[in-house]
């Protein structure tokens, strides 16, 4: 039996529930102290932003931390957010090439901070779609982590 992924779902679904946003936050942010020394870098994240919950996800939660059947060259990390699941992949792939896309502006700019310091990740500014068209990116509700990229006819 794996106790650590046991207790790892049990916090998971009781640490936000249970002690509240503002704690998690806390928790997040210390965390984040932990990693940067781990890392050998600084690692930002906006405090008041869903950064909180993803830094949580990946890092705390570890939701990243699965086996693959291979060690792969090459990891795409579409949708990269701000940068936290390319950076978790190049330490513990550290002989993978990864290719970080990241359509939305604000979001990106974070992941070029996160990631400038590893020079196997590729940083770009794009959105990855089955077909070449056109795309515009909606956010309905608010926060950083919430974008939509939607196929449209004309702008994007």
């Amino acid at each position: 039996m794996n106790y650590s992924a046991n207790i790892r779902t049990i916090v998971k679904a009781l640490l936000p529930r249970k002690i509240g946003y503002a704690a998690l936050k806390y928790v997040a942010l210390l965390w984040k102290q932990f990693y940067q020394i781990k890392l050998k870098q600084e690692v930002f994240l906006r405090p008041d932003t869903s950064d909180v919950n993803v830094f949580a996800e990946i890092f705390l939660f570890q939701d990243y931390n699965f086996k693959l059947p291979i060690n792969p060259k090459s990891i795409v990390d579409a949708d990269a957010n701000v940068g936290y699941g390319s950076l978790w992949f190049s330490k513990k792939y550290p002989s993978a090439q990864i290719i970080a896309i990241e359509p939305e502006h604000s979001n990106y700019q974070l992941l070029i901070g996160n990631t400038e310091s590893c020079d196997r990740i590729q940083a770009l500014e794009k959105g990855l779609w089955n077909k070449t068209a056109k795309l515009k990116i909606t956010n309905e509700d608010g926060s950083k982590y919430g974008f939509v990229t939607e196929e449209v006819k004309t702008g994007g």
